[in-house]
């Protein structure tokens, strides 16, 4: 779990509330096996790096480890917070709106948005397997995700 996360310069990234070097510490927290631990590196996560910054794009791989992963609690959360973060539908960088007046921030946090997005369709497959997960809530959550992410292996 979480090979490679040294490897990422977190503190050249931001998030909402300044540089990202934080993001590692809320990944592990979800992991943790404290349930208050896990809801605050949740919340961390809705806060700070739901909102489409490039540490929104180098997370996804480690939010799918954790997803991935029987021995991790709460994972229905963690796919919630992964189909937040790809959206209601693939974005069409055309219609994206947001209110930063700088047309180079505009294009960053769209193709960061984009991005995300992308990373986690592309990676959706992956919850076929967990169809039959022993998780209730996880398993619940499957179906729905699969057929807000996984356009292509759908139709």
């Amino acid at each position: 779990m979480f090979t490679g996360i040294e490897n990422v310069d977190w503190a050249s990234m931001d998030h909402a509330y300044g540089d990202a070097s934080d993001v590692p510490r809320l990944l592990r927290g979800l992991a943790s096996d404290d349930p208050s631990e896990r809801d605050i590196a949740l919340d961390g996560m809705y806060g700070a790096v739901h909102h489409q910054d490039a540490c929104t794009v180098a997370c996804v791989p480690f939010l799918f480890d954790l997803l991935l992963l029987p021995t991790v609690r709460d994972r229905g959360a963690i796919l919630e917070l992964l189909c937040g973060i790809a959206g209601e539908k693939e974005p069409d960088p055309d219609e994206i709106w947001t209110d930063f007046e700088d047309e180079e921030e505009h294009a960053a946090w769209v193709a960061h948005y984009v991005e995300a997005s992308a990373t986690i369709r592309g990676r959706s497959a992956h919850l076929f397997g967990l169809l039959g997960d022993p998780d209730p809530e996880l398993r619940a959550g499957v179906p729905g995700a699969l057929v807000r992410l996984d356009t292509d292996t759908l139709n």
